[in-house]
């Protein structure tokens, strides 16, 4: 397991509560793709980083199996950067 995915998403749930206030969420980044329609949301993936997508999909679903080290257990390789761009565009594109 790449353990500098695991440290940022420890980070992350250490700098952010996993779900706030309504009348935060503008400006927190995960909502904020939310609210992206499917052409920008697609758009705005291809800049993210592998990292950055996990950490969002850790996020949005704590219970998946997203990390290197989940997948390794779960005798699945690892997710890579398309098919977590697959899986939030799935999640988000109804």
């Amino acid at each position: 397991m790449n353990s500098y995915i695991k440290k940022l998403i420890y980070i992350n749930n250490q700098n952010q509560q996993s779900i706030i206030p309504e009348r935060k969420r503008k400006s927190d980044w995960r909502y904020q793709i939310m609210e992206l329609s499917e052409t920008k949301l697609k758009s705005e993936l291809l800049n993210w980083s592998r990292e950055k997508m996990i950490i969002w999909l850790n996020w949005n679903d704590p219970n998946g199996i997203w990390t290197d080290e989940d997948s390794i257990a779960e005798n699945m390789k690892p997710l890579t950067k398309e098919k977590a761009y697959n899986y939030i565009c799935k999640f988000l594109i109804t």
